[in-house]
Parts: structure tokens; C-alpha cells; sequence
């Protein structure tokens, strides 16, 4: 049986899949429903018959499962805290007596 991006669809929409195969130029992408906020969702074969319709449905699946894996990771890490302060003294400052914070140059995230 030869594959096409019908089959493929109409196979997603069997399994209550929102999601769409389409094709780009050398790949093939899902989009829809979740997949629009995939971080990634392309599939690399010359065309939609590279693969058994099985194979797609097991491509959408590992996506899927990938994508989920990541977004956890992603919301689980914490943003690295960066270089401690490093302030310059500007001293005698035209408006700012000494000692005021605005008399000094710092950089990092707490400068």
C-alpha cells in the first residue's frame, strides 16, 4: 500500500490526534493541536513513502514523547545565576554625593 499524506492524516485523526502531517522542502513536519508548540516536530525523508504509514505513526509518538521530555527539562531548570557583582566607583559624581548608589557602575544581575 502506498503511503500518502492522507493516509497519514486520516490515521493521526483515527488515533483523536488535533495534528496534521505536512510537508516543507526535504522534510516533513507535524502541525496542529500540540504540535504547534513543539520544539520539535520535522521529519527528515525526501518523501511522505519513505516511511510506512507504522513508521509515521511511531515518528508522531517519539515527537511527542521527545517534546514532552523537553519541556519538562526546561521548566524544571533553574537560570544559571551569573557573575557576582563587579561595581566601579565613579567618585566625585557631578549630582550623586559619594556613596550613592547611583555614584557607582555595576554589572550582574544584582548590580
Amino acid at each position: 500500500m502506498r503511503v500518502t499524506l492522507k493516509k497519514v492524516n486520516d490515521a493521526l485523526t483515527k488515533l483523536k490526534q488535533d495534528v496534521r502531517l505536512a510537508k516543507g522542502n526535504a522534510y516533513f513536519y507535524f502541525q496542529g493541536g500540540n504540535a504547534d508548540a513543539w520544539l520539535e516536530k520535522t521529519v527528515k525523508v525526501p518523501t511522505v513513502s519513505s516511511l510506512s504509514l507504522e513508521q509515521w505513526l511511531d515518528e508522531f509518538q517519539r515527537l511527542k514523547k521527545l517534546n514532552k521530555e523537553m519541556i519538562s527539562t526546561a521548566s524544571t531548570k533553574k537560570p544559571p545565576l551569573g557573575p557576582p557583582n563587579k561595581c566601579l566607583d565613579l567618585g566625585q559624581h557631578p549630582v550623586y554625593p559619594p556613596g550613592h548608589e547611583n555614584s557607582r557602575i555595576c554589572t550582574g544581575i544584582n548590580g
